[in-house]
């Protein structure tokens, strides 16, 4: 087999892949941090079911960038699988009327994509990257978590510390809790970010999307505390 057309072959191995994985990316007049953004879901080993790419700004620009993605993964993967909606496209554009804000832009890219029939949902910003073997690390947690918030990188390649134990008496993040993730290899968390949160479906309809009134802030450690 030619090294073309196995680049065109979509996994179908349930331990480096995740099923019908959808990543959510909002975005607002940052095309230069998007562009990053995308030429790293271009260099993804595995090939992700859907990107929502949901636009605040509503930008020409931002939809001419959406279109050469699309026509990117296409040619590296073929076409995509159906969705609910019966669309064949990697990459779905949502335009905005107006500004949701960030809380907002989740809510909307997070229910466009359960429609379209997501069983799992990766939310990212505009301004982080995704490593070309994002995928297959996450991939076997997903087998015992129904929620998984991956690790992250500063831009300098060091390890960012996030404060993932919410401390609800005081209503903040515990600001000492310990960053090293020891022989278990994760840490059990109360909160979340979308900076890389990847959701079940059935979480979603437990709980649901998110909630659109924070408009940007807390939007995050308040869903991953339902």
């Amino acid at each position: 087999m030619s090294n073309t057309s196995a680049s065109k072959k979509i996994s179908t191995n349930n331990a480096t892949s995740i099923d019908k994985l959808a990543i959510v990316v909002v975005t607002y007049k940052r095309q230069e941090l998007l562009e990053n953004l995308f030429h790293s879901f271009e260099c993804l080993k595995e090939c992700p079911w859907r990107i929502v790419v949901v636009d605040n700004e509503c930008s020409d620009t931002t939809g001419e960038m959406v279109a050469r993605l699309e026509a990117s993964l296409t040619n590296r993967w073929g076409k995509a699988q159906k969705d609910c909606e019966g669309n064949e496209l990697h990459v779905v554009y949502a335009p905005q009327d107006e500004n949701l804000g960030g809380a907002g832009g989740f809510s909307a890219g997070v229910k466009k994509a359960y429609e379209l029939g997501a069983k799992w949902f990766w939310v990212m910003d505009d301004d982080v990257e995704t490593v070309p073997e994002s995928i297959e690390r996450l991939a076997p947690w997903t087998k015992r978590h129904a929620v998984v918030q991956g690790s992250r990188l500063d831009y300098d390649g060091g390890n960012f510390y996030w404060q993932y134990d919410f401390l609800v008496p005081l209503g903040i993040p515990n600001p000492i809790a310990p960053a090293a993730f020891g022989r278990a290899g994760y840490k059990v968390m109360n909160t979340m970010c979308f900076e890389g949160g990847l959701i079940r479906r059935d979480i979603v309809e437990k709980i649901g999307f998110p909630d659109s009134r924070y408009f940007i802030y807390w939007d995050d450690t308040t869903y991953g505390y339902l």
